[in-house]
């Protein structure tokens, strides 16, 4: 049971570096992905800018990778890779700013 427990919270919360992993494999090419890095595309904003907007959380930015942009190519990520992506862009907020 313990460790059905620990799966279920690894893939809620996520791995900031697996996330770091697959956003320089996956994103880097139109999106800044390091704290204060210019994005490559000028339309995409870098990840901080993506993190420290009001009211970003999991749920929002979950419902962000599951939705088409017209700007952005339809990603197919797991729910693991989605978790851990989420927890690299939620981790380059500064602690005053979360």
């Amino acid at each position: 049971m313990l460790a059905l427990q620990a799966a279920a919270l690894a893939e809620e919360y996520g791995d900031p570096i697996q996330g770091a992993i697959q956003v320089q494999r996956v994103c880097s090419t139109c999106h800044g992905v390091a704290r204060g890095e210019a994005s490559p595309n000028a339309a995409a904003p870098n990840f901080n800018a993506i993190a420290v907007v009001d009211g970003m959380s999991e749920v929002a930015l979950n419902v962000a990778l599951l939705t088409s942009h017209r700007q952005m190519p339809n990603l197919i990520l797991s729910s693991q890779e989605r978790s851990d992506v989420i927890a690299f862009i939620l981790g380059l907020k500064r602690p005053s700013e979360r």
